[in-house]
């Protein structure tokens, strides 16, 4: 899944990538992981992005920062797919 940057980009919202807050946040902190690119990405927690009417997606599934890997879960509407990022 060597695309997987490519396919990200279609997740866009106001020209960020939209992460998702998931269970996996709660216990490794996203936000952090991702602070030094805030002016690529955007963090809403579930409630913020079902408010914002935001239903283009990504989630984060695991980060392994040992395998130099994110998975994650790109949704688009009811569409939905698991990427693979090798770092």
């Amino acid at each position: 899944m060597g695309s997987g940057v490519l396919e990200l980009e279609s997740s866009k919202t106001n020209g960020k990538i939209i992460i998702l807050e998931t269970e996996y946040c709660q216990d490794f902190d996203c936000e952090t992981y991702f602070q030094d690119y805030q002016d690529q990405i955007q963090i809403f927690s579930m409630e913020d992005a079902f408010m914002r009417g935001i239903t283009n997606y990504i989630e984060i599934e695991k980060i392994d920062e040992e395998k130099g890997q994110i998975l994650l879960s790109q949704r688009k509407g009811d569409e939905y797919k698991e990427i693979e990022i090798n770092l």
